[in-house]
């Protein structure tokens, strides 16, 4: 597994540090809409839809609404619009833990689960287009944001190797720790803290 992350941080890493500074937002976009389609895909196919035609009506539906707010993403209410969904989001996370709502305890298809994936890969790619697109240094923006979630991605896994031992929620991800979790927190505190005071940031 460690080898595994190793080897795809040393082919990925350059080509998405490349494609996050060298491509215009326009460019961003279009790849990481493609990213974003293909994580679609496959969230239909863990919400219970089995036919492929179904599931490339889906895809090519999302890809529609992506080209849409691509035209509006400088639109006055895209603003409002990912701050409804990031609050909608940490309402599915809480009924997540209370689980009230676990797409491990049903079977066929889940439309609460692929309608709460859709809202989360949407806005994950509408917020970083414009985090990506703002004028003042809106790449290196996008990379600092990369960076703090690849640390705390890391810091999360080998806290979780190392120390981890309470489930933090098995009902939803059997392998998630709590001390991974404070992992991912510390790992994320101290990049976000060197990069501020290495200025990296223009």
């Amino acid at each position: 597994m460690l080898k595994t992350r190793i080897l795809t941080a040393l082919v990925l890493a350059p080509l998405v540090i490349w494609a996050v500074l060298g491509l215009s937002n326009a460019w961003f976009a279009l790849v990481l809409g493609a990213i974003i389609l293909g994580g679609v895909w496959e969230l239909g196919n863990l919400s219970g839809i089995g036919a492929v035609s179904a599931r490339l009506v889906l895809v090519a539906l999302a890809g529609i609404g992506l080209w849409l707010l691509f035209g509006l993403r400088a639109a006055a209410w895209t603003g409002p619009f990912l701050q409804i969904l990031a609050a909608a989001w940490l309402l599915n996370l809480l009924l997540l833990l209370s689980r009230r709502f676990s797409p491990r305890e049903r079977t066929g298809l889940n439309l609460p689960w692929l309608f709460m994936g859709l809202v989360a890969l949407t806005g994950a790619w509408l917020a970083f287009v414009k985090l990506h697109g703002r004028a003042d240094h809106g790449p290196q923006l996008m990379l600092f944001a990369m960076i703090l979630v690849w640390v705390a991605d890391s810091g999360a896994y080998f806290a979780g190797r190392a120390f981890g031992r309470r489930k933090l929620a098995p009902h939803i991800s059997p392998g998630k720790t709590v001390e991974g979790v404070l992992g991912a927190l510390a790992g994320g505190a101290v990049a976000g803290t060197v990069l501020i005071w290495l200025k990296w940031l223009p």
